[in-house]
């Protein structure tokens, strides 16, 4: 609860503050094996609002992840039904060893044999990324259990659901595969710069418009945008 009571604070002292966040939060709270550049602040021509929708939507994430992270066995039942209470958005939940195999949770998650082949070879170490299944959008993340083995709990989420705080404003969330929200013409093929950048945050000209994009802290692939 401490933890949970720290990350909350820590969020808010940002969100009101100078444009801040640090790899000395990702590290603390987050805790991958990094593949992106996460820079000390934030471009400081970030629009505000935009900055308040990032934190509004990621750190909702972000606690899943350290609660995924903090867990200290394997997950049980009573667990991952807390979790699905305490975030609506998640629809489903599943536990699977390094070999795919279903261990705990959500059977039509855990059993379903194309999110089972669209994952084989992409869970072999430890990490974090969203992954899109015939429509699914699933956060894999990927743990060591300690003992030299790993272990990948598989998290569904209703994307509109998850970004029904911010419904209405000028941010989007994209996958890597779709965008959801204001921007939702944009393709993957016109955000490709973007998705294929290693930096955490940016400004690129997309469409004959300028688009601020922040990157997610709990997933490498998913990524904030913002247009006027």
């Amino acid at each position: 609860m401490k933890k949970h009571l720290l990350l909350c604070c820590l969020l808010f002292s940002v969100a009101c503050s100078p444009l801040k966040v640090t790899k000395h939060y990702y590290e603390d709270y987050v805790n991958p094996k990094p593949s992106i550049d996460y820079e000390e602040t934030f471009p400081t021509n970030l629009p505000r609002d935009f900055v308040d929708d990032y934190y509004t939507i990621d750190s909702k994430l972000v606690r899943v992840v350290k609660q995924i992270e903090v867990v200290d066995s394997r997950p049980d039942a009573a667990w991952i039904q807390e979790r699905k209470v305490e975030n609506p958005w998640i629809r489903n939940i599943a536990v699977m060893d390094e070999e795919l195999l279903y261990v705990m949770g959500d059977e039509s998650l855990g059993f379903d044999v194309t999110v089972r082949d669209a994952l084989a070879g992409r869970v072999g170490e430890p990490g974090r990324f969203l992954a899109t299944v015939d429509g699914r959008v699933i956060l894999v993340h990927v743990n060591d259990t300690g003992n030299g083995q790993l272990r990948a709990t598989l998290v569904e989420m209703d994307m509109p659901l998850l970004a029904m705080e911010i419904a209405g404003r000028k941010t989007s969330l994209f996958t890597g595969e779709r965008v959801y929200g204001p921007a939702g013409s944009l393709t993957a093929e016109a955000l490709s710069g973007i998705t294929e950048s290693t930096s955490y945050s940016g400004e690129s000209e997309i469409a004959g418009k300028d688009v601020y994009w922040i990157r997610s802290m709990a997933s490498d692939n998913l990524v904030y945008l913002y247009s006027n």
